[in-house]
């Protein structure tokens, strides 16, 4: 004989409890992956911006010959590293790269640019 039950089984209600855990994880770990990508895209934004502005400064003949590095100072956690070398006789060569940390690792971009000085 059968009974009919009203209500749920104590089964039912642990693999549903089961099933609703796993999905509140992944929810989080894919909420937690935008925020990364949040601030990764930030940083590279950033540092977009500040290559421009180094972009200006060698533009305006700031550089000699040879390397320089330093901080920004409006920008805390990025520095620069600025190589001057020449190419040809009114050609200089400009390597010139923007450093962060993000989350525990170094990024870096890195641009390259010839310059024609007479």
């Amino acid at each position: 004989m059968l009974r009919d039950y009203k209500g749920f089984m104590l089964l039912e209600i642990m693999l549903s409890l089961l099933i609703l855990g796993v999905v509140l994880v992944m929810c989080t770990q894919v909420i937690a992956g935008f925020i990364r990508s949040g601030a990764s895209s930030l940083n590279t934004t950033q540092a977009s911006a500040l290559a421009a502005r180094l972009l200006g400064e060698i533009e305006a003949n700031k550089y000699v010959l040879g390397s320089r590095t330093g901080n920004f100072e409006d920008s805390p956690g990025f520095s620069y590293e600025v190589n001057k070398s020449k190419v040809d006789y009114n050609f200089s060569q400009y390597k010139y790269s923007i450093k962060w940390i993000e989350h525990g690792t170094e990024k870096n971009a890195q641009f390259t640019l010839q310059k024609f000085e007479p």
